[in-house]
This record gives C-alpha cells, structure tokens and sequence, in this order.
C-alpha cells in the first residue's frame, strides 16, 4: 500500500524519485536555502515521513510551497506563510483501506488537492496552534477551490487548542486527529512551520461518508 501511495501522481517521474533517493542517502545539513525552507528535505530528515515527502516531491507540491515563499519575501504576499501538517508513514500503513482505495481512484488533480488540503495558509507556531480556536482554517486547497476562509469554503481545517500543554486537535471532517509532534517550529524561518499528525486528514469534500 505505501509503494501505492509513493508512486501514485501521474506527475511521478524518475527524476522525482532519484532526488528523494539522494534526499533520503544525504540529507542536507539544514532545511534552508537562500530563506526558502524545504520541507521535504525537513520530513526525510525526521525519518518516518518518506511517503507524505514521496508524494510531495511526485506531484510537484514541493516547488509550489517554495514558490510560495519565495513570492512572499519578494513582498508578493501579505500572509504569514505555511503551516504543514504532516502524517507519518504509519499513518499512510493505518489509515480506512476503503479511504485509501478511492484515494489511488481519484484523478491527479483531486489527490493534489488531498496533499494541499494538509498545508494551512498561514505560519501557526505550537503555542498558537494550543490557544486556537478555528473552526474554518483556510488551506492551500481552500485557495485552489476559490475560498479564503469564509464560512462555506471548501478544505479547511478545524484546528483546536487544549491550553498551554494540552493537545491541539486537528480535523478535515473526516478523521480528527492531533498533533504528536513538532519537526519545525523555529522563529528564525517564520515562514513555515511543520508538525506531525497522527492521521492523514482526508478533506470531507471527497472522503465524506
């Protein structure tokens, strides 16, 4: 099921897959290059996110998060960055086989927007995501779908925080899940932040019952 999921967009190449391999035989000393984080390079470095690092790198959503960046340092955008939640390779192993199935069913385009549906459109650090309270976090997908965040829009998240050391709970609609760990959250790069989920947040817009 994970070499499914790895080798899944149409958009796969070999070039995607020997510049994961040299990713994963020698990651890089740090995750940014000329301010523009790469957060492919920070999930191989954590060690158990090859398939969500796979899958970024296949359908070239990797080049559109450093696009963004590099778009807001030039002072093209007035957001504050990304936030990345990232499920592991045991969540891709435990996730509904059913869900999975319609997953590797769906066009290219839909599976992106599954991968956006994981990126929120602004930098969210840990201490922020625990005093949230947001009932309609817009994505990357919610942007790609012709929202910003109003009530009605598509792909977004609802993020909660439980206080100053409790859980942050994270849902797409389908599955909730929370945040068990932290792979970047430094204040010297404000434009992204990345931090592991224990599900893959399938969008309610596809995975609904």
């Amino acid at each position: 099921m994970l070499q499914q999921l790895t080798t899944m967009s149409n958009n796969a190449t070999l070039f995607s897959a020997f510049l994961l391999l040299l990713l994963v035989l020698s990651p890089p000393r740090t995750f940014a290059h000329g301010g523009v984080v790469n957060v492919t390079w920070v999930l191989v470095d954590a060690g158990h996110f090859r398939t969500f690092a796979s899958l970024l790198a296949a359908s070239g959503l990797e080049r559109e998060l450093e696009a963004r960046q590099r778009h807001r340092r030039r002072g093209g955008a007035s957001g504050g960055g990304i936030t990345v939640f990232a499920p592991s390779d045991i969540s891709f192993a435990q996730a509904n086989p059913r869900t999975v199935r319609r997953l590797l069913a769906a066009s290219a385009e839909d599976r992106l927007a599954v991968l956006r549906a994981h990126v929120a459109t602004e930098r969210l650090s840990l201490p922020e995501l625990r005093a949230a309270a947001r009932p309609e976090q817009p994505t990357l997908a919610t942007e790609h779908a012709g929202g910003g965040g109003s009530a009605g829009s598509r792909f977004t998240l609802n993020v909660t925080g439980s206080g100053e050391k409790g859980p942050v709970l994270v849902s797409s609609g389908v599955v909730p899940t929370q945040v068990d760990d932290t792979l970047l959250d430094d204040g010297r790069k404000p434009a992204v932040a990345v931090f592991s989920v224990v599900d893959v947040l399938f969008p309610k817009e596809f995975f609904s019952a």
